[in-house]
């Protein structure tokens, strides 16, 4: 872990790097217990207790995607055509409300 500051004449927060990986960096301020989350252009400041949380909803969604993957890619719990032949559209969707109770709200992408 490097200590890293914007500058060195004032009492910036000294940030350790303690993760990294070809999309980004994750940071600490020990002095202000302040996550420092940076993804390509994105930057992002969190309490401890905000960065914790963050990372369980990502770990859920990461295990929901699996989830829907592997429902995607078993053809016994595919739906039925009338023919009795696997549907062309898996209903990944179905299996990710299954595992999960939320609404779902589609939304556009701008």
């Amino acid at each position: 872990m490097k200590p890293y500051s914007q500058s060195s004449t004032n009492n910036a927060c000294q940030h350790l790097s303690i993760a990294n990986s070809k999309i980004g960096e994750i940071m600490i301020c020990p002095e202000c217990g302040v996550v420092h989350l940076s993804l390509q252009s994105i930057s992002l400041r969190l309490e401890l207790e905000a960065f914790a949380e963050l990372a369980k909803m990502v770990k859920q969604a990461k295990a929901t995607i699996d989830q829907a993957q592997k429902f995607s890619s078993d053809p016994s719990s595919q739906p039925k055509q009338a023919d009795g032949l696997p549907s062309t559209n898996p209903l990944a969707h179905e299996a990710l409300m299954q595992e999960n109770s939320y609404t779902y709200y589609p939304h556009k992408v701008h």
